[in-house]
């Protein structure tokens, strides 16, 4: 395609003849808004038309601070069945640095069912998780109480993208895995190997088989297929992903049911780094706004209805990849 502006390369493919609105036809004028109107939409709709499996090979990362394009800045995490509410949860996650590099300033975790419990990480005291890339290489590590709680690298290359991630958590032993998603027509195939082993030992080995497409019934829902290595087929998943973009938001949305009925609901809510982040070292946080502003009183605590605190309540670790 030429330097012509798109809008007028579609007109002109509407009109192969030359437009003209000067004339004393006032059909000739309805007929030619029309067309512009329906061009502009064509490349709008060209322009940001996404796909389940480009959002989930985005998001998914994201979600676990491989912030590669996306950076998280809420996540909710809800359960429940018919009866009962299980968990109710909101997190909040204040970055500094820029596009290819960034760090946790401090989480703000709600606990809707049990405010006692709300609490502060913060990167003052040795909890928190860094990410930073390099040509097509990302790096990812994270610390609790300033202990190495996870570490992992991320490769990405035009429609492939592999995670090898490291989770120590609190244990002698650490659960290594394997992600690797690729794109093809539209499908995105997801494997997933993983076993507890450190430094000699093998143990819960487990590898998944996963692809993705989009729902033809739902707009952006996604239709999740693993493979069933007992049966020997692939198996429609009873998870439900979805997306939606607000302003420069990508909300991506999983639920899943287990055995007994209950149905937990995670979301995150992720931000286009180049959106987040500026060439100058930042702090940013959801919208680049932070809704609590006593986060930057040092030595000082708050709680969510403003009370002072002179520490921190103990955290929860939100650090972990998976489903």
């Amino acid at each position: 395609m030429d330097s012509t502006p798109i809008f007028l390369y579609f007109i002109r493919r509407l009109h192969p003849k030359k437009v003209s609105i000067s004339g004393d036809s006032e059909q000739k004028r309805r007929n030619f808004m029309r067309h512009f109107v329906v061009a502009i939409l064509s490349v709008v709709s060209f322009a940001f038309a996404e796909n389940c499996a480009q959002v989930y090979m985005k998001a998914r990362p994201a979600a676990n601070y491989y912030n590669h394009l996306y950076t998280i800045v809420k996540q909710t995490d809800y359960r429940a069945n018919s009866d009962r509410v299980y968990t109710n949860d909101t997190s909040y996650f204040y970055w500094n640095g820029s596009a290819n590099e960034q760090v946790t300033d401090s989480v703000v975790n709600i606990d809707a069912r049990r405010p006692e419990n709300n609490s502060t990480i913060s990167k003052a005291n040795g909890t928190y998780a860094q990410y930073q890339e390099n040509g097509s290489q990302g790096n990812m590590v994270s610390y609790s109480k300033k202990k190495k709680y996870e570490e992992g690298t991320i490769n990405y290359s035009g429609d492939t993208l592999v995670i090898s991630h490291v989770l120590y958590g609190d244990y002698k032993r650490a659960h290594l895995t394997t992600m690797k998603m690729h794109i093809s027509n539209d499908t995105l195939h997801y494997y997933q190997d993983s076993y507890i082993g450190y430094p000699d030992t093998v143990d819960d080995q487990d590898t998944s088989r996963y692809f993705l497409i989009d729902n033809p019934e739902k707009e952006n829902h996604c239709l999740q297929y693993y493979y069933n290595s007992d049966k020997n087929e692939w198996v429609k998943s009873s998870s439900d992903i979805s997306y939606t973009f607000k302003g420069d938001t990508l909300i991506f949305s999983r639920r899943s049911l287990d055995i007994d009925d209950i149905y937990e609901d995670k979301v995150n809510y992720l931000v286009l780094n180049s959106v987040l982040f500026d060439k100058h070292t930042t702090k940013a946080g959801f919208h680049r706004r932070k809704p609590y502003s006593t986060l930057s009183n040092k030595g000082k605590y708050h709680d969510v209805k403003g009370r002072l605190h002179s520490k921190t309540i103990p955290y929860r670790v939100l650090f972990g990849i998976g489903e």
